[in-house]
């Protein structure tokens, strides 16, 4: 079948108005069993953000990132090509699969974030932080966190932007990132109508940031699974308002962090060892931006059609 001059014109017009597609900038599965290992192009390294051993070097499992965390609340982070929101429909979805262990806790958090470095070292490795002895650099990331309760009697989705400033904190930020709220400031919550994480079940999450037309960030966040399907949205300003609302101060990420608090799943510390804690299976990060060509680049190919036409008119 043949197209028309004019339903071929179309079509690349459409092509050319069409947004840009989805840029994978991590696409991790674990495949040879080392988070510090990233073997492939789209893969990225993982590093624990406090002083538990919360992850092993080689877990000896294919498909699989071993986060032990036990009765211990620990945290975990990977590093990625800075990514700007810049233009008004710009968007940054992170995607994660995880299983959790034979044990999950009734009255614990799930928590994953978003962050900037701003380009700070040593970042790309372990990090020896705790709640008494909180690490500097880690306490200067501007960004949010996404918080899941699973405590089952009156859970709720939650936003902690990351009080850089101290605006509601006199001491500044505290505690280590992510694994404890010091240091964030709660933005809002929104009921889940008490989900429950069951035991050795898969489930699959995203964290979504947009930025909106009022230059402020829309964000989702999802969690799906057995018994569950929770969603959760909010738009956040992206610096501080004058009445001291809480404001994510930054539309630049590249740093992904998940955390569990002490008793949410596994009931062992060890990397390695059976009901330790999750295990993720897969882990992306996408970006897709909301440009479209310019009018300059229909005008051109209104060009391009018109000498087409009179060159198949000439021939006739």
């Amino acid at each position: 079948m043949k197209l028309s001059f004019t339903t071929a014109t179309l079509a690349a017009a459409a092509m050319l108005a069409a947004p840009a597609m989805g840029q994978v900038i991590v696409d991790n599965d674990f495949a040879n069993g080392n988070p510090l290992d990233a073997a492939g192009p789209l893969e990225s390294a993982f590093f624990t953000t406090s002083s538990g051993a919360g992850l092993a070097s080689d877990n000896g499992t294919a498909g699989v990132l071993d986060f032990a965390s036990g009765s211990s609340g620990r945290a975990i982070h990977t590093l990625f090509t800075p990514q700007t929101l810049a233009n008004v429909g710009d968007v940054l979805n992170v995607s994660y699969t995880f299983t959790t262990p034979a044990t999950v806790g009734t009255n614990d958090d799930f928590r994953v974030g978003l962050f900037n470095t701003g380009g700070a070292a040593g970042l790309d490795e372990d990090i020896s932080a705790s709640s008494g002895t909180p690490n500097p650099i880690l306490n200067n990331l501007p960004g949010f966190s996404g918080e899941f309760d699973i405590n089952t009697d009156d859970a709720d989705l939650a936003l902690r932007v990351h009080d850089i400033n101290g605006v509601n904190d006199l001491n500044g930020p505290t505690g280590r990132l992510l694994t404890t709220t010091s240091g964030f400031d709660f933005a809002s919550s929104g009921d889940n109508n008490g989900f429950d994480i069951l035991a050795d079940t898969q489930y699959t999450g995203t964290l979504v940031v947009e930025l909106a037309d009022d230059g402020n960030l829309i964000i989702t966040q999802t969690l799906a699974g057995a018994l569950v399907n929770e969603t959760y949205t909010d738009t956040v300003s992206v610096a501080d308002s004058a009445d001291g609302d809480a404001g994510v101060n930054t539309t630049t990420f590249d740093f992904l962090g998940f955390s569990v608090t002490s008793g949410a799943f596994g009931s062992v510390n060890n990397v390695g060892e059976a009901d330790n804690g999750i295990d993720f299976n897969n882990v992306s990060v996408t970006f897709t931006s909301a440009v479209v060509p310019e009018p300059a680049s229909f005008a051109l190919l209104a060009v391009g059609a018109a000498g087409l036409l009179g060159s198949r008119r000439r021939k006739a």
